[in-house]
């Protein structure tokens, strides 16, 4: 590896060698900033999302990349289409060593708001779809013993705040995932970790269900936040080269986390009274 030390992310290029990497939700926000910085340490890319048109923009801002980079403009919840895209990938560049679940969409309101086709497509997207790459990845790192899968997940999977309830418990079931995955995988080369932070600048509301009031409101959220995705992208794949579990960044998303878990009740008395702040100064920045 002596010819790589002048890489930015030596330690994960150390530990993934091959640098092959698969990453979905791949136009925007977090999946398209992790491209970029992985683009420029010389990694091979399979790139996935559904919006082509920004896809087709990510790839001429790769231009300088002198390694191949595939995009494919693919639903995650196409599930064949998915898992072929991600096999295809890893039989023609001879394995895979990293894989980014970050495909995800969002949905707010009270927990009488949402009608059955909401939760499916929520789902679909945020849980199933994760499951369904993993499943298609695994059996290359397996069979490479090496390898890591990232599931990229949200403080909503524990900061219970009102109105958030239906995304929560998507990143809860994202978070369990991993950690089981990551026990399943004990012993062996393959690693599995799940990203948790709190709101960061990303195209999110894009991808938000739930009417005007969560546009807006998760707009606000954003504008709010002093992280942007390149922020969380950098963050990410530090804590992606420390090999752990958890990467938690941001440092509201780790006080929330150690309240949550030294003291669950406090936190749930908390909860009501931050959600309504924070809601509050979203919609003021928001109109503003």
């Amino acid at each position: 590896m002596s010819a790589s030390i002048d890489l930015k992310y030596f330690r994960l290029a150390e530990s993934l060698p091959g640098r092959r990497a698969i990453i979905t939700g791949a136009a925007a926000g977090l999946g398209r900033a992790i491209a970029m910085k992985l683009a420029r340490d010389g990694w091979a890319l399979c790139l996935i999302d559904q919006d082509g048109t920004e896809l087709a923009a990510v790839l001429a801002d790769l231009k300088f990349v002198e390694k191949d980079v595939q995009a494919h403009t693919i639903d995650v919840t196409d599930h064949k289409k998915l898992r072929g895209v991600i096999e295809t990938f890893g039989t023609t560049k001879g394995g895979v060593e990293l894989l980014i679940n970050s495909a995800g969409i969002g949905l707010a309101g009270n927990a009488d708001e949402f009608s059955s086709a909401d939760w499916d497509r929520l789902f679909s997207v945020n849980v199933v779809a994760v499951g369904s790459a993993t499943a298609a990845v695994l059996p290359l790192m397996k069979a490479a013993n090496c390898g890591h899968i990232v599931n990229i997940a949200s403080a909503a999977a524990y900061h219970c705040l009102p109105w958030l309830g239906a995304y929560s418990a998507s990143k809860a079931a994202v978070v369990a995932l991993t950690e089981n995955l990551a026990a399943e995988l004990a012993g062996t080369k393959v690693k599995a970790s799940v990203m948790i932070s709190a709101f960061f600048k990303s195209s999110m509301p894009k991808y938000t269900m739930g009417g005007p009031l969560t546009i807006t409101r998760v707009a606000g959220l954003m504008k709010l936040s002093a992280m942007t995705s390149e922020d969380a992208a950098e963050q990410t794949l530090r804590g992606l080269e420390a090999s752990g579990t958890y990467i938690v960044i941001g440092s509201q998303a780790r006080l929330i986390y150690r309240i949550k878990r030294f003291a669950p009740n406090l936190w749930l008395r908390l909860a009501p009274k931050v959600a309504r702040k924070a809601f509050a100064k979203a919609d003021a920045a928001a109109l503003s």
